[in-house]
């Protein structure tokens, strides 16, 4: 089976055409030039050990990475952050549109997504697992970068994110957030 899957994907390709990975003076690592932030607050946050800071409530992170089987999208992933601070899950999601290409590796600027990519952020759960509804889903107010290295099925994904709500459209549950993680791995779970 794991070999159909991979045929199929091989496949399908996924595309838009993001920012690809400057790697030249990079030292092979997400934050040295390839996380571009605002300058200021929100690179300091994004270094060191994986966090999350959610309504204020700021903590260490653990993490975990899922790519999601395409559907009507044809690369996806999703990367939970929990913490002690937080006492529900925070899942980035990105997904790419079809295309005859494959995107991976590339770099996201979260406040000038491509045509046809969505950043999400679900509170809770994430819709791909079974029986879920998140708690909320955001869409808007993004500033920060997601860069995603390796291949469909098979991906390394650094999150830098900051979200606000628009004071005049305020959220239910998360009203603002911080994530950091570096090269959280993201495979298809073949099961």
């Amino acid at each position: 089976m794991r070999s159909s899957l991979l045929l199929v994907a091989l496949l399908c390709g996924c595309g838009g055409r993001p920012a690809p990975l400057d790697r030249e003076g990079d030292g092979g690592h997400a934050t040295d030039g390839r996380v571009q932030t605002d300058g200021g607050t929100l690179a300091a946050y994004c270094s060191g050990g994986a966090k999350m800071t959610v309504n204020g409530a700021g903590s260490a992170a653990t993490t975990s990475g899922r790519a999601l089987w395409p559907n009507l999208y044809c690369e996806a992933a999703n990367v939970a952050f929990a913490g002690s601070g937080t006492p529900q899950r925070v899942i980035v999601n990105w997904q790419a549109p079809a295309s005859p290409e494959p995107v991976a590796p590339f770099k996201l600027d979260l406040t000038d997504l491509p045509a046809g990519w969505t950043v999400r952020l679900y509170v809770g759960c994430s819709p791909s697992e079974t029986g879920c509804t998140p708690d909320e889903t955001i869409e808007t107010g993004f500033t920060g970068a997601l860069v995603v290295e390796g291949s469909m099925l098979d991906y390394y994904v650094t999150v830098c994110l900051e979200m606000n709500e628009d004071p005049l459209h305020p959220f239910h549950v998360l009203h603002s957030a911080r994530l950091w993680a570096e090269g959280v791995y993201a495979p298809y779970p073949f099961d």
